[in-house]
């Protein structure tokens, strides 16, 4: 009998987490190395890899493929802006609220789309997104419409 297995099962439990805490050591340095680009630059390549893993569990783990994805991520972002523009200068409220309003419309849209399933989903998720797209679209008093947000 192998007197190490039970250190080796230990220590791989172990690995996983300790990978973690360095990374997150080494993105919290980071604001003290790198230049406002690079920050800027990271923060971004974070906020699509969020995206990005959220998508593979929806298609993944819960095998839906949804066609209106990026439609909260727009939600929160326009919310943000909104209330950064509208002079409320506090990020992290902003942040929050952001994020709160986009997981309402997470859970109001989900009400109706996840009463479908197969390419009745598919066309059910492309109607929502394409709804809420065209609701920012022409909303120019709130969005600015095509011309964005001053």
């Amino acid at each position: 009998m192998n007197s190490n297995f039970g250190i080796n099962a230990l220590t791989e439990r172990k690995a996983p987490w300790l990978l973690g805490i360095i990374g997150c050591l080494i993105l919290s340095s980071l604001p003290f190395i790198l230049s406002s680009y690079g920050l800027s630059l990271i923060i971004q390549i974070l906020i699509f890899g969020l995206l990005a893993m959220s998508l593979n569990i929806l298609i993944g783990y819960a095998g839906l493929v949804p066609f209106n994805h990026a439609t909260y991520f727009g939600v929160s972002a326009y919310t943000v802006g909104i209330l950064l523009t509208k002079g409320f200068s506090n990020f992290w409220i902003s942040l929050i609220v952001g994020i709160s309003i986009a997981t309402f419309l997470a859970m109001l849209l989900g009400l109706l789309v996840l009463r479908s399933s197969g390419p009745y989903f598919l066309m059910v998720t492309l109607a929502l997104g394409q709804m809420i797209f065209a609701l920012a679209w022409k909303w120019r008093s709130l969005t600015g419409g095509d011309d964005g947000l001053p």
